[in-house]
């Protein structure tokens, strides 16, 4: 294996990208080079992982919270509703 250069193109190169992609936060880039991070990232890249945004479960059935001096009149119970953007308008 060769050794690993990183230089000072590579790094602007490295820089341009995140701050293209809306990483402007050091913590983002603490967080990377913690543990095996790097490592599952590279493993996407290598097609031997992939990465699944979980579905938005909002639980229609829960009580509502009601804050002191509040009073909710009617509560209908909904169950599950499976939150996509796409399918909500603000009115």
């Amino acid at each position: 294996m060769s050794e690993f250069t990183f230089d000072v193109a590579l790094a602007n190169r490295l820089k341009i990208a995140m701050t293209r992609n809306g990483i402007t936060d050091a913590a983002d880039i603490n967080w990377l080079t913690e543990g095996d991070n790097i490592a599952q990232v590279r493993r996407v890249r290598l097609g031997h992982a992939e990465i699944i945004t979980p579905d938005h479960i909002i639980d229609c059935d829960a009580n509502p919270h009601i804050p002191d001096g509040w009073s909710v009149e009617e509560h209908q119970k909904g169950g599950a509703f499976h939150w996509n953007a796409a399918n909500v308008a603000l009115h």
